[in-house]
């Protein structure tokens, strides 16, 4: 599901869970001369059992210049989308036609119109429905709590890539959305489980256990170099570049998806290479539970 822990916007993934203590996710602080910046890593829907988030993040981002977020949702006016030129039915075989149908009844839509849909469209949709059904809400991801808190403190909020250029990620690929909807419905049953066991590893920072989710991914090479390896140099390039920052000697908290924030290429080592010192603040628990 490399749809739903890379897209900001698009974003989906999570279950009910209820903690007696504070979350502990994945958090660093990195600097470089004179400039601070606060990362955390990002689910990107969720529930209020998750917050509050570390004292250290929230408390920073009172008294930073900015917030660096993938991409600031709140500006989703005049996006465009491409015309349609490929239905669902015209891309997938008549198995998984079958499992489709399957899926879209579950979740009480009409599956006629899910094959008469851009590949993408009906992932997407399958996705955010998926989530809902699930108990779980976009308004409650990280990002967008921490967007609603700088809003409310009148926080500058410094998006790494444009909404479009997100929405143009998904609607351009080669075939058509066709391997993200797959992702989407494969093993559409397990999502339960595979949620709970991804917010838990969030909530511990269990590093390891986030990779392992990684790895479960279905997507091709090509889709992980557009969906996460490009993006992590893109947002590397913004951010050593003097000209990102409203201030130069600031500090700042950034919060992007976490899949980004681990694993080989990710945005951290890369920020390394680059002279920054990134150093780790939470504290890990390793959990038990299997995607």
């Amino acid at each position: 599901m490399r749809l739903t822990s890379s897209i900001g916007l698009i974003a989906s993934i999570l279950t009910a869970f209820s903690f007696s203590s504070k979350a502990e996710p994945l958090y660093w602080h990195l600097t470089k001369g004179e400039r601070n910046i606060y990362v955390i890593g990002s689910v990107h829907v969720g529930t209020q059992s998750m917050y509050p988030l570390p004292d250290t993040i929230t408390q920073a981002l009172t008294h930073s210049d900015g917030l660096i977020v993938e991409t600031d949702i709140r500006h989703a006016s005049n996006i465009s989308y491409p015309k349609q030129t490929v239905k669902t039915e015209d891309v997938l075989n008549e198995q998984q036609l079958s499992t489709l149908d399957s899926v879209t009844q579950q979740l009480g839509v009409n599956s006629q119109q899910y094959r008469t849909m851009s590949p993408w469209a009906a992932a997407l949709s399958i996705q955010t429905l998926t989530m809902k059904q699930l108990g779980y809400d976009a308004t409650q991801g990280v990002d967008s709590y921490l967007l609603a808190q700088a809003t409310r403190q009148h926080t500058p909020v410094l998006g790494l890539e444009s909404l479009q250029s997100q929405i143009n990620l998904l609607t351009q690929q080669s075939d058509q959305g066709k391997s993200l909807l797959l992702s989407a419905i494969k093993d559409w049953k397990k999502n339960r489980q595979v949620m709970q066991c991804l917010i838990k590893s969030w909530t511990s920072g269990d590093e390891k256990h986030l990779w392992k989710f990684a790895q479960t991914d279905q997507l091709s090479d090509g889709m992980q170099t557009e969906l996460v390896d490009a993006r992590n140099t893109r947002w590397v390039n913004e951010l050593t570049s003097s000209d990102f920052y409203p201030n130069t000697k600031g500090t700042y908290v950034m919060v992007v998806g976490v899949l980004h924030l681990i694993g080989p290429n990710n945005v951290l080592s890369q920020l390394e290479q680059r002279g920054f010192n990134v150093e780790k603040l939470n504290k890990t628990k390793s959990v038990g539970c299997k995607f």
